[in-house]
C-alpha cells in the first residue's frame, strides 16, 4: 500500500510545530488580560502596588507558562492579596484578592484571547499551503 502525498503532509504538519518563541507570545495575550484587571483592582495608596504588577513568561522544551504578580520590591503585596491577623487571631488587615480576583473574572478572555492567537499561529503558519 502507498499513501501519496504523505512526504507532504508531514512537511506541513511541521511547519504547525510552535517554536518556544510562539508559545511565549500565545501565554502572554492571555496574561494581559489578567494583568490589566489586577492592576485595576489593587489597593491603591501610592501606586507602588500598581506599578509593580508584571507578567513573566518562561518558555521550556514542554511548554509555556505565565506569572502574574509583585516582584520582590513590594514586600506587602501579600499581605494585601491574603490578609493578616494579629496574633488573638482577629483580622488585621482584610484581604483584597486583587491578583485572585483578576484571575477569576478574567479566565474567560485570557482563553478566548490564546485561542485566537493560536489560530491566526496556525493561518500563517498554513498561508498558501
Amino acid at each position: 500500500m502507498e499513501v501519496k502525498g504523505l512526504k507532504n503532509l508531514k512537511a506541513k504538519l511541521k511547519r504547525l510545530q510552535p517554536s518556544p518563541a510562539d508559545l511565549a507570545v500565545v501565554v502572554e495575550v492571555g496574561a494581559k488580560p489578567i494583568e490589566n484587571d489586577a492592576k485595576e483592582r489593587a489597593p491603591y495608596e501610592f501606586g507602588q502596588l500598581k506599578r509593580d504588577i508584571h507578567t513573566e513568561v518562561k518558555t521550556s522544551s514542554t511548554g509555556a507558562t505565565a506569572t502574574i504578580g509583585n516582584s520582590k520590591l513590594v514586600p506587602y503585596a501579600t499581605y494585601q492579596e491574603y490578609g493578616t491577623l494579629n496574633e488573638d487571631g482577629t483580622q488585621k488587615v482584610p484581604a483584597k484578592a486583587y491578583l485572585r480576583g483578576a484571575l477569576s473574572s478574567q479566565q474567560g478572555r485570557a482563553i478566548k484571547d490564546m485561542s485566537a492567537a493560536v489560530s491566526a499561529l496556525i493561518k500563517k503558519r498554513t498561508k498558501g499551503t
